[in-house]
């Protein structure tokens, strides 16, 4: 197992992160693109380099790179799908420079799937990503809270080895009531790596991973009993958390010793 964390779930800026990651010897941050304006520094060469050496000083990898405005204008919907195609190519474009090996591109909030023909765009939208992707040698990982038979049909159709699946352990059941421990079993084979978040419904401040109400331990253990051995991404609201650092040590130690058991 290799063990990062997700930029955004860290009070302070996206480059402090590195620091703070490096503080609590992890192997890697979670950062993401942003948005396709001149305030973007990824846009730019050098603001391309000035994350490198973030990560090259304290000796850190950036393993995937998220496109969270997804969230907020996705490819669900014919009509929105030219400006993603141009995100995504924009995107692809920085990994591939920047040596990032994943895209993480999200189907939640306004890029959910609800209907069929959402489900079609994303798989007309993911086929196209899959295909640039593989063209730049960057992943595309796809993080969803799609049913078994909607991801079945994303894999089948999309037809792709370029296109990974991306479990948090979260997500299934706050989003939409899903049972975790089930979606994770079935999505192991397809797993290339885990968001590892948890939080109870009345307060998602200062709860330990495996103390709050998504059946955290059990989806973990069962990803450590597989022998997952790919990347673990840190992601409880840690900039929430009143004694967030304290908090995050021990889910540092306690995954530690999850996978190394």
């Amino acid at each position: 197992m290799k063990l990062g964390i997700c930029a955004w779930v860290l009070p302070g800026d996206e480059l402090d992160s590195f620091e703070l990651a490096g503080e609590f010897g992890l192997d890697g941050v979670v950062i993401d693109f942003g948005n396709m304006d001149d305030k973007n520094p990824l846009l730019t060469d050098y603001g391309q380099k000035v994350y490198m050496a973030a990560a090259e000083k304290y000796k850190l990898k950036i393993p995937t790179m998220a496109i969270n405005s997804y969230c907020s204008k996705g490819f669900t919907k014919c009509v929105q799908m030219d400006d993603a195609k141009e995100v995504l190519n924009a995107a692809i474009d920085v990994a591939a420079k920047m040596n990032i090996e994943k895209l993480q591109i999200p189907s939640f909030y306004d890029n959910l799937v609800h209907t069929d023909d959402d489900l079609t765009n994303t798989i007309e939208f993911f086929k196209y990503a899959c295909e640039l992707g593989e063209k730049n040698g960057v992943l595309i990982g796809t993080e969803s809270v799609l049913t078994i038979k909607q991801h079945q049909r994303l894999v089948k159709e999309v037809s792709s080895s370029n296109l990974a699946t991306l479990f948090d352990t979260q997500n299934p059941w706050r989003m939409v009531n899903q049972d975790g421990p089930r979606m994770a079993k079935y999505m192991m084979p397809y797993t290339k790596e885990l968001h590892a978040k948890d939080s109870n419904l009345s307060s998602e401040t200062d709860t330990k991973l495996g103390e709050g109400d998504v059946e955290f331990d059990k989806m973990m253990t069962m990803f450590a009993e597989y022998d997952f051995d790919r990347w673990v991404q840190l992601e409880s609201n840690y900039s929430n958390m009143s004694d967030y650092k304290t908090i995050l040590q021990s889910d540092i130690t306690k995954l530690q010793k999850m996978f190394d058991d």
